[in-house]
């Protein structure tokens, strides 16, 4: 049996608004879903339970890049970023 190839790229989609939407609407995100404040490129994961707006921004090990250009939510926004995967 062979072993697959390690994937060199990966795409995620993160939902993501601007901060005052994000603030409006106050959503509650699933547990580990990413949410992207598109106008300022800081990163909120939730937990299933707490609101936007209770939930502590990510801090990375190394700073979110993104490219600018519109901070329409439907833009595709790309973000570089590591995180430490704890299993």
């Amino acid at each position: 049996m062979t072993t697959p190839p390690v994937p060199t790229h990966i795409t995620f989609k993160f939902r993501r608004d601007t901060a005052t939407d994000w603030s409006t609407k106050n959503p509650i995100l699933a547990a580990g879903e990413p949410g992207l404040e598109t106008d300022t490129g800081k990163l909120k994961f939730g937990d299933g339970v707490s609101t936007w707006n209770a939930l502590s921004y990510f801090t990375p090990t190394a700073p979110i890049q993104l490219a600018r250009g519109t901070t329409e939510p439907d833009e595709n926004v790309h973000a570089t970023f590591y995180l430490q995967i704890v299993t």
